[in-house]
């Protein structure tokens, strides 16, 4: 009984998101305000306390709005450069053959920008790279969907791994065995499976975009060996940087891979012999290189100095070189005062302000980018509406969501005669074990999957069923480890057939009733991919 009421604010969120394509930032709403009621009439929770934990969810919420909006500003302040256009023709002039460009842009820049900025900004910077090259824009938005589950694995500044242990809450640690065992299982999924993403975007290029184009086999396979050498790179430099520091994994993988490829690609070690052109590249001026070297365009390390800028100054900070983590972790705006005014509850919460890279270095580096580029005053403002505008409908969502797991956190706390009725998330693990017993693994990933699905992103989805997941686990007597990294697996890929993702970036660049097409593109192998790595799984573990 009491199960079947808990489910019904996540059963609505699926139902309304997944089913009927509804906007998260109505429906994510609606279903707090149906997990408040439910847990003040149902599961008698007292007001003030669910008035505390709603509060202790948007200030949590912060930690990542911080990140979000300097990210996003951070990209938009580039993007009123010429940055962009110069690292442009840096990457184009490495190499005319299409299937290097995608190599070296989609796969590895976006993975390195994944990992400073997040949250799309990426596969957005990705998707306008190509295009301005000469991609067709449709091919270019599905060969950034299929390379962009990995890095978003870890994302900005390893905000999706991170919000996965904030919700946990199980007194666990990033140097725990317990995720250093997390973090081997998705490496190892990852090396094994993700290889065939960007080979499958590849095949897609040369088999559906290109009809008329001759020995289409040939030019596939003779592009393997690259790939597939650029991802067990890639992976080595991911699992290694991972368990030295979450943060930075995506960022340190992608730039080790990317220095090697084009080091590969300028001595022609494994490239193919032939070069791969579109059949309209005859009729694309961006392809000449003559036009290259008369564009008054900005020198390339110019361009690059605000991204070696934030490496530089994240390495320091996440390595504790000088003790400079150690300095900024203690600048914190605690909250202890508030919630004793609102709750006799133990709730506790220190808002990091020094330790957020949304802070620090990203408003350093916003400051230095707007100085060194000399951005206008205009512009400035232009910049910051943009960003505002765009994070509008996140607040919102990020508010609700976050206060929605702490209100069904929070209904532990319940006043039922009786007794014996436990919080929402932990009734919902019971029936779902009840149901499920040992079979509960095989729904693990799809918890996951549908979490991005419905949210958009792997953050949202681990903030959303992780916690849930871990309690189904041990209530059904599964190796949590195994669960989570399937949450983890789940959740990544999920971004493949995010249908709130696609949809923006098809407004984005101008694609309009292509939307629905891209997502028959995509969920076959995101489904394939999930049921790879729960196979995986039973065999590693």
């Amino acid at each position: 009984m009491y199960s079947v009421f808990a489910s019904i604010p996540i059963l609505f969120i699926i139902f309304f998101i997944i089913l009927l394509n509804k906007p998260s930032k109505i429906i994510i709403p609606i279903s707090f305000l149906i997990a408040f009621f439910i847990s003040f009439f149902i599961w008698k929770v007292q007001l003030n306390d669910l008035i505390a934990a709603s509060v202790l969810g948007v200030i949590k919420s912060f930690n990542i709005i911080i990140i979000l909006f300097s990210s996003v500003l951070f990209l938009n302040l580039i993007k009123k450069t010429t940055s962009l256009e110069s690292m442009n023709v840096f990457f184009a002039n490495i190499s005319m053959d299409r299937r290097i460009q995608f190599i070296i842009i989609n796969m590895l820049l976006q993975a390195f920008l994944e990992g400073i900025s997040g949250f799309g900004a990426s596969g957005i910077i990705a998707i306008h790279l190509l295009i301005s090259i000469g991609f067709n824009p449709i091919l270019a938005i599905i060969m950034t969907i299929f390379v962009t589950p990995i890095p978003t694995t870890f994302g900005a500044i390893g905000m999706p791994f991170s919000s996965m242990i904030i919700s946990l809450g199980k007194d666990i640690n990033l140097d725990s065995l317990f995720i250093n065992k997390i973090l081997q299982n998705i490496s190892i999924i990852h090396l094994i499976l993700g290889v065939f993403l960007p080979i499958i975007a590849v095949f897609i290029m040369i088999f559906i975009f290109e009809k008329k184009q001759q020995n289409k086999l040939q030019k596939l396979l003779e592009i393997l060996p690259l790939i597939i050498v650029s991802h067990i790179i890639f992976m080595g430099g991911f699992y290694f940087f991972s368990k030295i520091n979450h943060e930075l994994t995506s960022v340190f993988s992608a730039a080790v891979a990317l220095f090697f490829v084009i080091l590969f690609v300028k001595f022609k070690i494994l490239t193919p012999k032939s070069i791969y052109r579109f059949e309209e590249d005859e009729k694309n001026y961006l392809l000449e290189s003559q036009v290259y070297k008369n564009k008054k365009i900005m020198n390339i390390m110019r361009a690059f100095m605000p991204y070696i800028l934030i490496t530089v100054l994240l390495l320091i900070t996440r390595l504790n070189l000088f003790n400079t983590k150690t300095l900024l972790q203690k600048f914190v705006i605690k909250f202890d005062y508030l919630f004793s005014l609102l709750s006799n509850l133990d709730f506790h919460y220190n808002l990091p302000i020094g330790y957020n890279s949304g802070i620090f270095p990203f408003s350093l580096i916003i400051i230095f980018v707007i100085f060194y580029y000399k951005i206008s005053k205009n512009n400035c403002k232009l910049a910051l509406k943009e960003t505002m505008d765009k994070m509008k409908a996140s607040l919102l969502i990020l508010f609700n969501i976050f206060s929605l797991i702490e209100i069904m956190s929070v209904s532990r706390y319940n006043y039922i005669v009786g007794g014996g009725v436990a919080s929402m998330l932990d009734e919902i693990s019971k029936m779902i074990s009840l149901i499920l017993k040992d079979m509960f693994i095989f729904a693990s990933p799809f918890f996951g999957f549908i979490g991005t699905l419905m949210s958009g992103s792997s953050t949202m989805s681990n903030i959303l069923f992780s916690s849930l997941q871990y309690n189904t686990a041990i209530a059904s007597g599964i190796d949590p480890i195994k669960i989570i990294t399937l949450q983890n697996i789940g959740s990544t890929i999920g971004n493949l057939s995010s249908i709130s993702n696609i949809i923006v970036i098809c407004a984005i660049f101008g694609i309009k009733n292509y939307e629905s097409k891209i997502l028959r593109i995509t969920l076959i192998p995101a489904i394939l991919y999930i049921l790879g790595s729960l196979l995986i799984v039973k065999l590693i573990t």
